[in-house]
């Protein structure tokens, strides 16, 4: 009786979108560090470019805002959903989880593919 209990708790905790108990409790803890572990990769490679970029730094600190503002895109999307439509907020914002959880795999795989393009092109026309 236990061990089934204990069964179904595991495949309770390994659906999709189950969060884990260290984050239930602070749920921006989880949508913070997801955001800085997702995009850390895009970061580095953005700074690595406007670091090498021959520009000024007024021009330099006008990037790095822009950049900064749209990487914060996706937090700002439910955010202004719920501003928008409080009493619809929780389904949409459900909905949109769920296609993300869904989609995860394949949103990777083409920002990966994005940035790699973005390099072969870098390279291509440094060889040009």
């Amino acid at each position: 009786m236990e061990d089934s209990v204990e069964a179904r708790k595991a495949t309770q905790d390994a659906e999709v979108g189950a969060v884990p108990g260290q984050f239930q409790a602070f749920p921006g803890l989880a949508i913070g560090l997801y955001e800085f572990f997702s995009d850390a990769l895009f970061t580095v490679a953005a700074v690595v470019d406007i670091l090498l970029a021959r520009i000024g730094t007024f021009e330099g600190i006008i990037i790095i805002i822009v950049f900064v503002l749209f990487g914060m895109v996706g937090l700002w999307i439910p955010i202004f959903v719920r501003i928008v439509s409080p009493e619809k907020s929780a389904t949409r914002l459900e909905s949109m989880r769920q296609w993300l959880l869904a989609n995860a795999q394949m949103i990777l795989v083409f920002e990966f593919v994005c940035l790699g393009v973005i390099e072969a092109l870098k390279g291509l026309v440094g060889l040009l």
